[in-house]
């Protein structure tokens, strides 16, 4: 709906209520795709940077001419513009997006539903009546908000839940997750981040986390992205970040890079580090020249800086095929 509204649309919507014949339409069409070809292609080769631009300033031009002959058609003739039609004719798409959006909601919640009832499926150990029973529990609490349901079943597919008490339990700390991930508990900086504030510092960078939500131990809690390309290799080098801690405390920040020995590391590697100097920066207040400094030297180290352990490490794979580097930034019992 908001799309509808932006100057791009207006300016679209202008230009094409005033069309040439159709032989200059077919010709427009040829020389447009022709221009968008040409500036794909010389911007994919340095040396030609400057044919690029001269593509783009004629392009311009062209966006330019036929938006003045738009602009003076209107202004010649606004009796044929300013019509029941026309504006029939813009507002139809924003009616038309707005009426759809329930629909298209209530198709996605069912989705959701679907993968949920499959996921609790899954299980094998427990009961088919208790597999009802989250079932029934979980859609009458979630079903209009499929990313807390999907949760739930995540949870129920991970955790030994064996009785009815435990799926109540789930239900409840995804609703209370959900609660202190609008508005994050303070966290004492010298025993670690609040992890609903830490999941964000790398999502500009691409690494956008999942909840932060209980691990294989009782008191134990994490999240982690999906791993993100560091390169352009066919076999791209891929990194993952990792926040874990306790209940309402991250005590541990990792950002985890795979690299393999058939592509180049050298990108990889310095994405890498640009990376880590942005953890640094979100994660720790205060002077940390010295670290970014050694981050970028690309050598493992350890050191300490305003109660954060701060470690890179590089690990080789038992098969020698690659290896992995880790930036770790820890706090608390961790650091020590």
């Amino acid at each position: 709906m908001v799309d509808c509204l932006k100057i791009t649309v207006v300016l679209e919507f202008l230009v094409v209520g005033y069309s040439f014949s159709l032989p200059i339409e077919l010709l427009l069409v040829f020389i447009m795709t022709f221009l968008a070809l040409s500036i794909e292609f010389s911007r994919a080769k340095d040396e030609l940077a400057s044919v690029s631009t001269f593509f783009e300033w004629i392009v311009a031009g062209v966006v330019a001419f036929v938006l003045w002959k738009a602009v003076w058609g209107i202004w010649d003739r606004p009796d044929a513009f300013f019509t029941t039609k026309t504006g029939r004719n813009f507002l139809l798409p924003m009616l038309l997006t707005a009426g759809s959006i329930p629909f298209f909601y209530v198709l996605h919640c069912y989705s959701n539903i679907e993968l949920a009832r499959i996921r609790i499926g899954q299980k094998t150990f427990q009961s088919d009546e208790l597999k009802r029973y989250a079932r029934r529990r979980f859609f009458l609490r979630f079903m209009a908000r499929p990313r807390l349901l999907l949760r739930a079943a995540r949870q129920f597919h991970s955790l030994p839940a064996e009785t009815r008490d435990d799926v109540n339990q789930i239900v409840a700390d995804v609703v209370v997750r959900e609660r202190r991930r609008k508005n994050p508990p303070t966290v004492d900086g010298n025993l670690g981040w609040s992890p609903y504030l830490a999941c964000e510092f790398l999502k500009p960078e691409g690494f956008e986390t999942s909840d932060y939500h209980r691990g294989a131990r009782a008191d134990s809690r994490w999240a982690e992205s999906s791993p993100v390309d560091l390169d352009s290799e066919i076999l791209a080098n891929t990194a993952c970040f990792y926040v874990e801690g306790l209940e309402d405390q991250a005590t541990t920040l990792k950002l985890k890079a795979h690299f393999n020995r058939a592509s180049d590391p050298a990108s990889g590697k310095a994405r890498f580090n640009q990376v880590a100097e942005v953890l640094l920066e979100r994660s720790i207040a205060g002077d940390f020249r010295h670290a970014r400094a050694t981050v970028q030297s690309g050598e493992d180290f350890v050191l300490t800086i305003h109660g954060t352990r701060i470690a890179r490490e590089t690990e080789p794979y038992p098969n020698q095929a690659g290896f992995v580097l880790s930036c770790i930034l820890s706090r608390g019992n961790t650091a020590v």
